[in-house]
């Protein structure tokens, strides 16, 4: 057990310290500056990624010590899930949200598709008819199926299996997703979607005891091929909403950056950035969207008001969004600007350096059970993924936003749970017929 453990313990540090290189890098790039200390802030994100650390190796410590009779091989398993069904669900998704939406293409033109976002947004949607929020909604489902396809295509894309029948269904829900989220206008999603996309790679390779060097390759193919997606997706939003403003990239930019206590440093006489980052480029918003977070952690730590519950005022959106509450009124102050505040800034906005440390071990203990859970076998490993991708998506987003108020996390997790419900009972179909 222990030898098939230690690798995934392995991956879940390897992502917590993945992540915070990222950020620490483009935050060394980024030609930006805060009016409020960053050093604290950076500080408490250490406190919170070594605690995250530790926490998953204690939790390492703990299971490798309890009797298992065997490590199932997980990736079997999910080599034998079929993706064709899983790519029908997700097209029917993007199917009935298009149509749900088509009203809205009349008014804007290809070229300026961001402006969905804000239209959907100031579109009354209880003066639509049932049948049309229905088709929402259902689209919202349906679409997310993508994820757990993409995850399932990239193992079995690295493992070598049925190749390039899995590549075509692949990218499918490439296309799929990548349309989905260009009416969404969400970038959020397509860095879920490539997170699935290396969960699936990574789990194919660090589920074997020894790495190999062809399936290796053949993983990052799938890998690359995604991020370039994910680039040009990225890129284009940036240059709709550029060009649609009539703006230069720094005007943009500095227009987003209003009431936040940052600037641009090296701006030339012309308002351009020295060295110049081009007319379109999405490079220098990217490092704006990718330091938000511990901006606004700063201005949080800068300050000791505080504004209106961040860290779990998640769990009262999905609530009131299920008709099971209403909209609680109360303080909706906010103190920092727009944006995520970061995982460990939402945390110690709300109850300071004890709730951050508490958030931190929880996402450990989510890992940590998500993998034990994966290496049990049966309709265990595939809770376990469940769990897995929760915690991972986590980590992944933790320096940007706290992960369930995303979009599309709650969509994302119920994706996962429906197949884990479907995988289940087929295997306990198959043995009554069997018996």
């Amino acid at each position: 057990m222990t030898r098939r453990l230690f690798p995934l313990i392995m991956l879940g540090i390897l992502l917590v310290l993945a992540v915070t290189a990222l950020h620490a890098l483009a935050w060394w790039l980024a030609p930006f500056h805060s009016a409020h200390p960053e050093a604290p802030a950076w500080y408490g994100i250490l406190l919170f990624q070594g605690t995250l650390i530790g926490s998953i190796w204690l939790g390492f410590l703990l299971v490798s010590k309890r009797q298992q009779p065997y490590a199932f091989d997980y990736a079997e398993t999910f080599r034998k899930m079929p993706c064709h069904w899983i790519l029908a669900i997700s097209v029917s998704g993007l199917v009935f949200h298009l149509i749900a939406k088509a009203s809205l293409f009349e008014s804007i033109s290809l070229s300026c598709f961001t402006q969905l976002r804000s239209a959907w947004m100031a579109h009354d949607r209880s003066t639509d008819p049932t049948w049309l929020r229905m088709f929402s909604m259902l689209g919202y489902v349906g679409a997310h199926f993508t994820m757990p396809g993409l995850l399932i295509c990239a193992l079995k894309i690295t493992l070598g299996r049925q190749y390039w029948k899995t590549w075509l269904s692949f990218i499918g829900l490439t296309m799929v997703i990548t349309i989905f989220a260009g009416v969404i206008v969400s970038r959020t999603i397509m860095v879920t979607a490539l997170t699935m996309v290396c969960f699936g790679v990574l789990l194919a390779l660090f589920g074997k005891a020894k790495l190999d060097a062809r399936r290796l390759r053949t993983g990052m193919l799938s890998v690359v091929f995604f991020m370039a997606v994910v680039a040009i997706f990225n890129h284009q939003i940036f240059k709709s909403k550029i060009a649609c403003s009539a703006t230069t990239t720094e005007q943009y930019v500095m227009a987003n950056l209003a009431d936040t206590g940052v600037t641009i440093s090296g701006i030339r006489e012309d308002g351009r950035v020295a060295p110049s980052f081009g007319l379109h480029s999405s490079i220098l918003p990217t490092l704006h969207y990718l330091n938000h977070g511990i901006w606004n952690y700063a201005m949080i730590l800068d300050t000791r008001q505080r504004g209106a519950p961040v860290l779990l005022a998640f769990m009262s959106a999905y609530l009131s969004r299920l008709g099971l509450m209403s909209n609680p009124e109360g303080n909706t102050t906010r103190i920092y600007s727009q944006g995520g505040a970061t995982l460990p800034g939402a945390s110690y906005h709300d109850f300071g350096y004890p709730g951050l440390l508490v958030v931190a071990v929880f996402t450990a203990a989510m890992w940590v059970a998500g993998v034990y859970l994966l290496l049990r076998g049966g309709a265990s490993s595939l809770f376990g993924l469940t769990l897995v991708v929760g915690a991972g998506l986590t980590i992944v987003l933790s320096l940007l936003f706290v992960a369930p108020a995303t979009i599309s996390y709650p969509f994302t997790i119920f994706a996962f749970f429906v197949c884990a419900i479907h995988e289940w009972l087929s295997s306990r179909i198959r043995k009554a017929r069997s018996g």
